[in-house]
């Protein structure tokens, strides 16, 4: 009986992915958690959020790097969309 769906393997997803999306896998899971965490700086009313904890809770464990990372995408720093998104 022939099967309906073959395995994918890892090379053939990260072409697939490369071609799709024109990024590496990694790349591509990097710019999802820098959405994410700016949704939830943009989100945040309570004081109780900080960005040390946003980072974190997008798996990124150094602060610093995530910062220069979250720059470089969105032209501001976390601290500045956390500003604006409690003045909101």
């Amino acid at each position: 009986m022939p099967r309906t769906s073959s395995p994918r393997s890892p090379p053939i997803v990260r072409v697939g992915i490369r071609r799709g999306l024109d990024t590496t896998p990694m790349a591509y899971l990097r710019r999802l958690r820098l959405e994410r965490a700016r949704e939830d700086l943009l989100c945040a009313r309570s004081n109780s959020v900080t960005v040390t904890g946003v980072a974190s809770r997008w798996g990124f464990l150094h602060v610093s790097r995530f910062a220069a990372a979250y720059a470089e995408r969105f032209g501001e720093l976390p601290s500045r969309t956390l500003q604006r998104g409690r003045r909101h």
